[in-house]
């Protein structure tokens, strides 16, 4: 007797739904680039309990006829690719069609969609991979999506959310990383029917305003620094860094362009954060010379390469000859060299403890 078969294609999307959606966050991430993809100019996300019984994205991109709006539902149906030498060519977020059918998998769904040259749109509804309605309906220009109840269908899975707080800071922190980057778009963020965020489209300047500065009373637009910079070793074009406190994040990635003459060719380093060690330190040097000890080491290493930055980084943080501390400033840095592994010399294999003899001591003093 033979053993071996095809598993349903509503087994296999929610064995694949498992590794595409793992919380409200997973589904908030994979909806909203998909409206981004649409040309989207306005995106509204919209959850109730932290996104177990409700998340709802809706814009007013492109839309989609009725045989697209029933084949997204379809495993790998995807408009982004039609040969494999697309691949090198793509310019959008997601490609490989598995999202919405995973979605659908284990949750309810309900899609309304026009297209402008449209004058009906589709209404679908699916729960569990199967399809319930698809109807002609009234709606606007662009999609409504909802996920109702997700894993509804998956006890164990909807068992291991963590609790709504939990869920909606998942929820709020993918949603940050993506209203940075797109500062062109409105972004409006509803929890349970309250506004949590407002994001009109404007400038880098005041969509970091307004996502970092709401609720703090600080003028966060003051605090950004321009790092612009063009040298023989690099060009640093867009954007800004915040100081804020004791250390300096970056909430839109630097792009940096190598024109050194090395292995590194054509490189693209994205700059995510500075380290805390910086303080109020000026970045842009410690940054220039950084790259200029990764451009003299000549070798494709990583390891290597970070071994070199972090002596670097370790130079030009250290503490400057002469300069007085106080006693908690003293404390704190001995708490955290015998914290070390090796704590009796530098990185580059300088002494950093002198034992000195009574005999010594009594000679010098």
């Amino acid at each position: 007797m033979d053993i071996i078969h095809l598993l349903p294609d509503s087994v296999a999307n929610q064995i694949a739904a498992g590794e595409v959606i793992q919380r409200p966050a997973s589904c908030l991430k994979e909806l909203v680039e998909n409206s981004l993809d649409a040309g989207a100019t306005h995106i509204q996300v919209i959850v109730r309990d932290a996104g177990r019984t409700l998340l709802q994205v809706v814009d007013d991109g492109s839309g989609m006829s009725e045989t697209d709006a029933r084949m997204a539902f379809e495993r790998h149906a995807t408009s982004k690719i039609q040969t494999a030498s697309d691949l090198f060519s793509l310019r959008t977020m997601g490609f490989r069609g598995e999202a919405l059918a995973s979605i659908c998998a284990v949750a309810q769904i309900e899609l309304l969609t026009r297209r402008a040259q449209d004058e009906m749109g589709t209404r679908l509804e699916i729960a569990g991979s199967e399809v319930r309605v698809q109807e002609p309906c009234q709606c606007s220009v662009g999609t409504n999506f909802k996920v109702k109840n997700l894993f509804y269908n998956v006890p164990v899975r909807r068992k291991f959310l963590k609790t709504d707080q939990t869920e909606l800071r998942n929820l709020l922190t993918d949603f940050y990383r993506i209203v940075l980057v797109y500062p062109k778009v409105q972004f409006t963020f509803v929890n349970n029917d309250e506004i949590m965020l407002e994001l009109p489209a404007g400038t880098e300047k005041q969509r970091i305003e307004a996502v970092f500065g709401k609720g703090t009373g600080r003028n966060y637009t003051s605090g950004l620094v321009d790092i612009r910079t063009d040298t023989d070793l690099v060009s640093i074009c867009r954007t800004h860094i915040i100081r804020r406190h004791r250390h300096i994040n970056l909430p839109v990635p630097v792009k940096i362009y190598g024109r050194c003459k090395c292995k590194l060719g054509k490189t693209t380093y994205s700059i995510n954060g500075v380290p805390a060690q910086l303080g109020q330190q000026n970045a842009l040097p410690i940054l220039q010379h950084i790259l200029q000890v990764v451009r003299e080491t000549g070798t494709n290493v990583r390891d290597e390469w970070r071994h070199k930055i972090a002596l670097s980084l370790a130079s030009d943080t250290a503490i400057p000859y002469g300069k007085t501390l106080t006693e908690e400033e003293m404390r704190d840095l001995l708490t955290h060299l015998f914290a070390l592994p090796m704590y009796r010399r530098t990185p580059d294999g300088k002494r950093v403890i002198v034992v000195i003899t009574d005999e010594e001591i009594n000679k010098r003093f």
